[in-house]
């Protein structure tokens, strides 16, 4: 008695079909600002603002590219690619962070200046019965401001 092939060739019609409406939910979630990836459980949909806001191990991991995934493939030459993804990844993640943390100092140096600068004003005009702001006390001098800080020079005649 003769076995029966089990391994049998799937047509590429079937293979398009299958990948197709796949490929169409990707792409759906895409224009909703929705990444999705695949986990052991299946496809997962997930907001891209939310899922990039979790620490760099918990995306590279569901991505399936932290280091230590894509080194055990290593036979494979696409490995080397999904490592080099997973180190930009990473350190785009690091400059995000550093630029965000700039962010909020140079906004609290910001308001910090806009406070004093409004104390400077109440202070002057007070000092100055006839209601003319600080700067009208000083002709001389000219001032103008930047996020974090204000400068001054001595006005050119």
């Amino acid at each position: 008695m003769e076995k029966e092939n089990v391994c049998k060739e799937v047509p590429q019609e079937e293979i398009d079909n299958k990948y197709k409406s796949f490929r169409d939910l990707i792409l759906k979630e895409d224009k909703k600002g929705n990444i999705v990836f695949m986990s052991t459980e299946g496809p997962i949909i997930a907001p891209i603002q939310t899922f990039i806001q979790q620490p760099i191990d918990g995306v590279l991991y569901d991505l399936n590219r932290i280091e230590e995934v894509t080194l055990t493939q290593i036979e494979d030459k696409k490995w080397v690619n999904d490592f080099a993804v997973a180190k930009v990844i990473r350190q785009l993640k690091l400059e995000s962070e550093r630029w965000k943390t700039l962010y909020e100092q140079e906004k609290e140096c910001h308001d910090a200046t806009e406070e004093l600068l409004s104390k400077i004003i109440e202070t002057e005009t007070e000092k100055n019965k006839n209601g003319m702001p600080y700067f009208a006390a000083w002709p001389e001098f000219i001032v103008w401001g930047s996020l974090s800080y204000f400068t001054y020079a001595k006005k050119e005649v």
